[in-house]
């Protein structure tokens, strides 16, 4: 009976893990939405437009690169989280590496799609 309850109790702290890691993914998603529309809207430096051209020239597939980019879009402690954790361009906080996963930035490729952060096995 009790390696039923210790197996119940060790399979739902990995399915909350794995939640929170697909919520964190979000949450990245959403701070680099709001970095490409500040960025590929209105007026940027010596008064030249933002175009999505100009967007797509700042951007990075490297995720340490990309955190740096959008933190002004996340709150101070999520960044902080973030950036504990990872090597190599990737981003793995501590819930992220316990169900072996890791968040990448997708290319962005010049036609209209916008890139999105993955979450992938590390």
């Amino acid at each position: 009976m009790s390696a039923l309850i210790i197996s119940a109790v060790i399979n739902a702290a990995t399915d909350s893990r794995g939640v929170l890691a697909v919520q964190q993914q979000v949450v990245l998603q959403e701070a680099l939405n709001s970095w490409i529309m500040a960025n590929s809207s209105g007026v940027g430096t010596n008064n030249t437009p933002n175009t999505i051209a100009s967007a797509q020239a700042q951007y990075s597939t490297n995720a340490r690169t990309m955190l740096d980019k959008i933190s002004n879009y996340l709150q101070r402690s999520t960044y902080t989280n973030f950036t504990n954790v990872g090597s190599g361009g990737v981003i793995a906080t501590d819930p992220m590496s316990r169900v072996g996963k890791c968040i990448i930035f997708s290319p962005w490729d010049t036609s209209a799609n916008n890139p999105t952060v993955l979450l992938t096995n590390q």
